[in-house]
């Protein structure tokens, strides 16, 4: 059987894990945002290209205000930040 301090002591050794875990899924997190995926862009910037009627030679310009955005962490519908034009 423990005693009192001995619990105590397992208490906040499971505490700090459980902060320790969190900080590292916050870590990942922040992680994963600052690096879209290769094909979270490529839909992104081919819906740029589309919205603007299909023209060459934008790819290097749709392709870097795509990941911009995503890296920005726009939230929601990213379709909602298009050009109208």
């Amino acid at each position: 059987m423990q005693s009192l301090t001995e619990t105590g002591t397992l208490d906040e050794l499971q505490e700090e894990e459980i902060e320790s875990q969190d900080d590292e899924v916050g870590q990942f997190r922040e992680e994963s945002s600052a690096s879209p995926a290769h094909h979270e862009i490529a839909a992104l910037a081919y819906s740029y290209w589309q919205s603007q009627g299909c023209p060459e030679g934008c790819d290097v310009e749709n392709w870097l205000k795509a990941e911009a955005t995503l890296r920005n962490g726009a939230s929601g519908n990213h379709y909602d930040s298009l050009d109208k034009s």
